[in-house]
């Protein structure tokens, strides 16, 4: 069977994410989206071998994930900061 990918809508004013968390399978990737500018992205330190980084025209994507579990990232735009969760299952 494929890998489930995600999608998050992030949006600003305040700075939210939908949905929080995201749930994927192991190999699947997450697309962040925003209508209202750019935004980055960060995973905590160990978590995922690499951020996606800056939005170029709102959109980001990851690369695949590839082991089970819960990944914290930080999602940064219109001068704030969130924490939210990837849970990935197997």
């Amino acid at each position: 069977m494929p890998p489930t990918n995600g999608s998050v809508t992030v949006s600003f004013n305040p700075l939210r994410v939908n949905p929080d968390p995201v749930r994927i399978t192991v190999g699947g990737n997450v697309t962040w989206t925003c209508a209202d500018g750019d935004f980055s992205i960060t995973f905590d330190s160990g978590s995922h071998p690499g951020n996606p980084g800056n939005s170029h025209n709102g959109r980001v994507t990851s690369g695949a994930f590839n082991a089970h579990g819960t990944v914290k990232y930080t999602v940064t735009g219109g001068g704030e900061s969130l924490d939210p969760d990837i849970e990935i299952q197997t």
